[in-house]
């Protein structure tokens, strides 16, 4: 018979790899889960143009190769034991294939757009095509940069007053596919659910609240894009002024005078706020400034326009300023949130979290330290808009939560301000939004 000869050494190097695939492999398969969420989304915005009825531009072929791509991050499942030393590769591949496939697309479209607003032949085409480009801004730079290379801020804000009197002249139907120009669809003023109601505003709000961001509360009204910029806002004295200059109390009309901005430009309109959302944003519990500033933004462009807007919409509606958006599918983000200094440097600095297909749910657990300096795990809303407040000279990054806490994994309640590390801040928001930045 013969001899059998039993390496220990080996067996348990062999035992340990079992032991390590066993923790491995379910990890990866979430991983590329998330990559195939993130491939199926950009597949869907992703889809063809069409302008004109004449020009189909070559976003189709962008859409099949997301297709071909996901085919291959499928393939790559089947090799979970390389599957970590693969995904890098792959996510590089995929941006660099986006910067260079969309470029021409982009350019060509917005050369096009401004074009025939100077010739005066823009239509309902026009707008659109440019809703679609809006709807992809805050994700694509190389949108941005070409975007700037074309338009004046001045002129910008002439071609959007343009479309906006295009839209303003469309069916409702027709409107809320329109992306930006989706709050035109229940009309100024208009489209509150019957689960919402309207209350007469209380006067002296100016002279009693505090105008601490700390104190306010999002609730459940879907506008943490509003409730996070005026909290930005709220961070510094000159913030405090700004608003007192914009909203002004009306003892004939027994209301408040709000000026806010039409996104995207410098114009400016005042709103008369005679009643609030009942069920809308307070300051430590009562009506606030936030629930004025809410109601106009409803007075202005109606529910549909309130609830669920860009990150890069509160700044414009309210200070009527422009923003660069930074998106963690490109490039990792926390430096750029490191360098506006947050909020209470100056300016609005918001973090965006990613939609819930593309998170793996409605929260993201996130490790923190509260303002007690202890750690916890808290459940960090997806597809929420929140302020980047301050960073500590550890490099620590501070956000504030529209709804005016947190919620740890036991539902415990943690107040106030959190921080998280840069690499944390990277794997959990997926865009940076300031008001303080410069175009290269």
């Amino acid at each position: 018979m013969a001899e059998v000869s039993i390496n220990l050494e080996v067996m348990a190097e062999a035992v340990r790899a079992a032991e390590r695939a066993e923790q491995v492999i379910p990890e990866a398969v979430e991983v590329l889960e998330r990559h195939l969420r993130a491939l199926e989304m950009d597949t869907e915005v992703l889809r063809p143009w069409r302008h004109d009825g004449e020009r189909t531009y070559r976003l189709r072929e962008r859409t099949k190769e997301l297709r071909e791509r996901r085919a291959k991050a499928h393939e790559v499942s089947e090799m979970l034991p390389t599957f970590h030393a693969m995904v890098p590769a792959v996510r590089f591949d995929e941006i660099q294939l986006t910067g260079q496939a969309e470029q021409a697309d982009y350019a060509a479209l917005v050369d096009d757009l401004k074009e025939s607003w100077l010739s005066g032949t823009l239509n309902p085409a026009h707008l659109l095509a440019f809703s679609d480009l809006l709807r992809l801004h805050a994700m694509n730079p190389v949108f941005m940069k070409i975007q700037a290379d074309r338009f004046t801020r001045l002129e910008m804000g002439q071609f959007m007053g343009s479309l906006d009197q295009i839209a303003a002249t469309l069916p409702p139907e027709v409107r809320g596919k329109l992306g930006l120009w989706s709050g035109f669809t229940s009309g100024p003023g208009k489209g509150l659910p019957s689960n919402k109601h309207l209350v007469g505003v209380n006067p002296g709000i100016l002279n009693t609240d505090p105008m601490d961001p700390a104190l306010n509360q999002q609730r459940q009204v879907g506008d943490c894009w509003l409730v996070a910029t005026l909290n930005a806002v709220m961070e510094t004295a000159e913030g405090d002024q700004f608003i007192r200059d914009h909203v002004r109390w009306d003892p004939k009309a027994q209301g408040y005078w709000v000026t806010l901005y039409l996104p995207g430009y410098h114009v400016s309109k005042e709103f008369l706020v005679t009643e609030v959302i009942d069920e809308g944003a307070q300051a430590d519990g009562r009506q606030g400034i936030v629930s004025i500033y809410e109601a106009a933004a409803y007075q202005a462009y109606g529910w549909s326009f309130l609830e669920g807007r860009m990150p890069w919409e509160g700044p414009a509606v309210i200070l009527g300023d422009s923003t660069q958006t930074w998106t963690g599918a490109v490039l990792p983000i926390a430096d750029n949130a490191a360098e506006t200094g947050g909020s209470a440097d100056g300016g609005v600095t918001l973090a965006t979290t990613a939609p819930e297909q593309i998170a793996g749910g409605l929260y993201i657990p996130t490790q923190v330290v509260d303002a007690s300096g202890n750690q916890v795990q808290i459940e960090v809303p997806a597809n929420h808009v929140m302020e980047v407040v301050d960073i500590r000279p550890d490099g620590m990054i501070g956000i504030r939560n529209p709804w005016g806490c947190w919620l740890d994994l036991n539902h415990q309640y943690v107040r106030g301000v959190v921080y998280v590390t840069p690499e944390v801040f990277d794997q959990t928001f997926l865009a940076h939004t300031s008001t303080e930045w410069t175009m290269p």
